[in-house]
């Protein structure tokens, strides 16, 4: 119950990114594929998302302290 409860979650929330894509394409099957197959496997799919996003983030703020230091 609660992996589909959070799978459906999942979905939701990177349905709504999906949409807002201005440049993908909505009526292609892959493109569904590739929403719908994430949200299934979403143990797996979330924890490498917030690490892409965390890695970035500290890049980020890397790229700030050095531009403050110059």
């Amino acid at each position: 119950m609660w992996y589909l409860s959070i799978a459906s979650l999942v979905f939701v929330y990177w349905f709504s990114f999906f949409l807002a894509d201005q440049e993908t394409k909505k009526d292609h099957l892959m493109s569904w594929v590739v929403l719908i197959i994430p949200s299934l496997l979403w143990p797996l799919t979330v924890p490498g998302a917030m690490m892409e996003l965390a890695s970035k983030v500290k890049s980020d703020n890397q790229q700030n302290e050095s531009s403050q230091v110059c």
